[in-house]
């Protein structure tokens, strides 16, 4: 009777640090995938009218999402599938993984244009005097730089990183890597100031005029508005800070590639969701413009668009076209 081979030897913990994180990483990003071809079927369905930019810049994120797919695809296959058994293949990889930040860095640059170019439609119609405007355009300008930056930064990574192609020596990219994620949540926190403040503003010069007519309908629909623009910037910048901090705490793990994985499709669903909400403000402007003179234009059609998905149409507050 032929002896019993003794017992494979249990999984160190290094290499379920190293293993588990990123089969995780790329199962969230299929999840979000598919949230995202959702997103994007009720986006084409309901606002065919939007301008040509917004459509660019939608259709945009949602290729260089696809892009990002295929390359966490091969990542894995290589890692868990192809490398399966050969310690090696932990430490090693290829294209696919190396120009992860890239896709990443492009995905968020271009969001935050976006929403940077919000925050410049909204300041204009708001601004009251020459300082202002300079100051606004100021701001504007400034996200608009750190998004390029955070994209040199990414750029950076991907060329010093494709000759080595070994995590083992990733230790090189962190002053182009703290470059990328740094900039890129600095960009998400001046973008959430800058609307939340210019918002609460065009708020507060409603109220001051229409104070008998306000309505607590009005005031809901309002703090939504604030809360969805603060929600979905918190996300994004919590990710990017989140990775930067497993980064620079545990490089040795797979923990920070975990949300490298799913990061650029956490900036196109922020950004799918905001401007889906559009749907559900419309519904409450209907309700609410029939009884309260502060009427709400929410989309960005061509033929009465929102620079921020939230403008009032009172004398105060003129509605801008995109």
């Amino acid at each position: 009777m032929a002896a019993i081979p003794p017992p494979s030897p249990p999984v160190s913990h290094d290499t379920i640090l190293g293993i588990g994180p990123v089969l995780i990483g790329a199962l969230m990003s299929y999840l979000l995938m598919g949230t995202l071809i959702v997103q994007l079927y009720i986006y084409y369905m309901s606002f065919p009218d939007d301008r040509l930019f917004v459509k660019l810049t939608v259709y945009s994120v949602f290729v260089l999402d696809l892009v990002s797919t295929v390359a966490v695809t091969d990542s894995v296959w290589l890692m868990l599938i192809l490398g399966w058994g050969r310690f090696e293949n932990l430490h090693l990889v290829d294209w696919g993984f190396t120009t992860v930040p890239l896709w990443n860095s492009l995905s968020s640059a271009i969001v935050q244009v976006f929403f940077g170019w919000r925050v410049w439609m909204l300041s204009s119609h708001h601004s009251i005097n020459e300082f202002e405007k300079k100051f606004w355009a100021t701001m504007t300008v400034f996200i608009f730089a750190v998004s390029v930056t955070q994209v040199v930064g990414a750029i950076v990574s991907t060329a010093r990183f494709v000759p080595i192609s070994d995590l083992s020596f990733i230790s090189i990219c962190f002053p182009s890597t703290a470059t990328w994620l740094s900039a890129s949540a600095a960009a998400d926190v001046m973008i959430t100031v800058c609307m939340t403040v210019l918002l609460r503003r065009a708020i507060a010069r409603s109220r001051r005029d229409y104070v008998s007519d306000i309505t607590r309908q009005t005031d809901a629909l309002l703090t939504r508005i604030i809360r969805n623009t603060i929600e979905t910037a918190a996300i994004t910048a919590g990710a990017a800070i989140l990775e930067l901090i497993l980064f620079f705490r545990l490089p040795n793990t797979g923990l920070h590639i975990a949300i490298a994985l799913i990061l650029s499709k956490l900036y196109t669903n922020t950004l799918l969701a905001s401007l889906n909400s559009r749907a559900s403000f419309r519904l409450e402007e209907g309700s609410v413009g029939s009884r309260n003179p502060i009427a709400f234009r929410l989309d960005h059609s061509s033929h009465a668009s929102s620079g921020t998905g939230a403008y009032f149409t009172d004398s105060s507050i003129q509605q801008p076209r995109c």
